[in-house]
């Protein structure tokens, strides 16, 4: 842990897991041996969404939500940027995983994820995920009232 992994607001910055670093201010992954892990955004925002609630199941919808706030995407993209972060840590040749599916419900971060201060990156996760349960409320409250509005539009 270093004391580097704290922003201005007192919330890590940095992560690891596996051998990996996660800067989440950059938004760059860096793996063991150092070198810079080029991903997609949409993949890396998968990875952001997992790493910062480690050990919370976090249902499909959830995620997709937070990966693709606004747009209509179909589930497969999900599973497509969970099969490749699994790649990317080598879970297909035997090595421990990282990312549990629970079948129905979702997925879940099981590495161990340590930062300079673990705590306040695990509270500003709950506060993240009430502010992100308020918005998917807003976000179907919104679709509903389109859809009245539109069904409703003179022809």
């Amino acid at each position: 842990m270093n004391s580097g992994a704290r922003t201005a607001q007192g919330i890590a910055s940095t992560v690891e897991f596996g051998g990996f670093r996660l800067d989440l201010r950059r938004r760059k992954l860096h793996s063991p041996a150092g070198s810079l892990v080029p991903l997609t955004p949409r993949v890396l925002d998968t990875l952001i969404c997992l790493v910062r609630n480690p050990g919370v199941l976090q249902s499909r919808e959830r995620l997709m939500d937070s990966i693709w706030p606004d747009s209509a995407v179909e589930p497969n993209n999900l599973n497509q940027n969970i099969a490749k972060l699994r790649r990317l840590f080598c879970e297909a040749r035997g090595e421990i995983p990282s990312i549990e599916t629970v079948p129905g419900r979702g997925y879940r971060f099981i590495a161990e994820v340590r930062a300079g201060c673990l705590p306040d990156l695990l509270h500003r996760s709950l506060a993240v995920h009430q502010a992100d349960e308020m918005m998917r409320g807003w976000r179907k409250a919104m679709r509903a009232l389109r859809s009245v509005i539109l069904e409703n539009k003179p022809h």
